[in-house]
């Protein structure tokens, strides 16, 4: 199982790329139960775990749907449906998968996750300097193989990179960091450039993130000249009137805000993003690519989904989540300026984990059935009992929302 978790985070882009599905939740559902099989018939003295934080996720999701089908007229669909199956179907899978994936000893854990971040260094440079352009792929406007587009590749690559700082000494921080910032500068990409300034706030000293304004400023003169294209890319997120990505990002908290007002803070319920009447920035995206729509099912980040349809509540538990992911991104800064045993540091990876997910609240998200989302989750209950302990001597493989067995050799 050395490339399960590497394997988990490509797979469902590969399968949606391949039989042109229009989100990851098909192809996330088949790999966990691909893993989830493998994962207990290469030992038959495993057993099945229960994520009761998914089971929670489930019975929000039921009382969401409700809710908007009583108070606000919502019809329940197939989608609702097949979005609880798949989910109840991930609250066994996913964390059997990671428990024994983390349950296995530091040096394991540790080897592997440098590997994995070594794959995906490799997939990024493939994408960025020979994209694949074959079968299914060839239609895309920018692919980076197996994942759609270099977006996805940035959540999981994120998570990756995220997790193997813990793995590898000072020097090599610096160079995940530095690779980071080449690859969201080299495609360019906004998500890339989230992860990789995340990544920097808990690696460089002090002094340092003081200073970044002044290098940030002489890197950016620097790729005006030198790689102007780099720049204009980012300079259009910021300003102009017809980038799709930047009116996805808008119409992402346009649909946040006018469900909340029409549902009075209710929310549109579960799965039903989207079915709002379009907004102004809306039609204009229909107006750009000849009437389809771009992201308002998903709402093109996680605080405009789960507020919309989950509405003042989804907006507590984001307010929340954020507050826990900077308090985990402060206390990981602390633990790896005191350069961490190989055992201490293996214990810190949910705080790694939810301190990235950052991105994937703010800046750019897939849904709910994401691999990264779901890797997320299963690291809320670890990260809370480091934060709220002095100590993290403990092992991922003991997380406390799952019933402690004893691993096997």
């Amino acid at each position: 199982m050395s490339y399960f978790l590497a394997i988990w985070l490509c797979m469902p882009s590969f399968i949606m790329v391949v039989f042109s599905l229009s989100s990851l939740g098909a192809g996330l559902v088949f790999t966990s139960l691909f893993v989830f099989m493998l994962t207990l018939l290469s030992n038959f003295r495993r057993c099945v775990r229960v994520g009761r934080l998914y089971l929670v996720i489930i019975v929000a999701a039921i009382i969401s749907a409700l809710l908007a089908h009583y108070l606000i007229e919502q019809p329940f669909t197939n989608k609702q449906a097949m979005a609880g199956i798949g989910l109840l179907v991930l609250a066994f899978t996913v964390p059997t998968v990671l428990h024994y994936y983390f349950a296995r000893s530091p040096r394991d854990v540790a080897r592997e996750l440098r590997r994995s971040f070594l794959g995906f260094a490799v997939i990024g440079l493939l994408g960025l300097m020979w994209p694949v352009q074959l079968g299914a792929i060839a239609g895309l406007a920018h692919p980076v193989f197996p994942f759609s587009e270099p977006s996805h590749f940035a959540l999981a690559y994120g998570q990756i990179a995220s997790l193997a700082i813990l793995c590898v000494p000072k020097n090599g921080r610096t160079l995940i960091v530095v690779f980071s910032f080449m690859l969201a500068f080299g495609f360019p990409n906004t998500t890339l450039l989230a992860v990789a300034v995340l990544l920097l706030f808990v690696t460089i000293p002090f002094w340092a993130i003081i200073s970044f304004p002044v290098v940030f400023g002489a890197v950016a003169g620097f790729l005006l000249h030198y790689a102007p294209n780099s720049l204009s890319y980012f300079s259009e997120r910021m300003a102009s009137d017809q980038n799709l990505s930047r009116l996805v990002y808008m119409q992402g908290w346009e649909s946040l805000v006018s469900v909340n007002i029409e549902t009075n803070g209710v929310g549109i319920g579960f799965q039903n993003l989207g079915q709002e009447a379009p907004g102004m920035t809306t039609v204009l995206i229909r107006a750009l690519t000849n009437g389809v729509d771009l992201n308002r099912e998903d709402g093109g980040f996680l605080l405009a989904k789960i507020g919309g349809e989950f509405g003042l509540l989804g907006l507590a538990i984001i307010l929340v989540w954020l507050i826990m992911a900077v308090w985990a991104g402060i206390r990981l800064r602390r633990e790896l300026r005191r350069q961490p045993t190989r055992e201490r540091a293996i214990s810190l990876i949910p705080l790694g984990s939810v301190y990235i997910s950052i991105v994937e609240v703010l800046v750019r998200g897939a849904g709910y059935f994401s691999p990264t989302f779901l890797l997320t989750i299963y690291f809320v209950f670890p990260a809370l009992k480091i934060l709220t302990s002095k100590t993290a001597n403990w092992r991922i493989g003991q997380s406390p929302q799952l019933p402690r067995i004893q691993r096997s050799a």
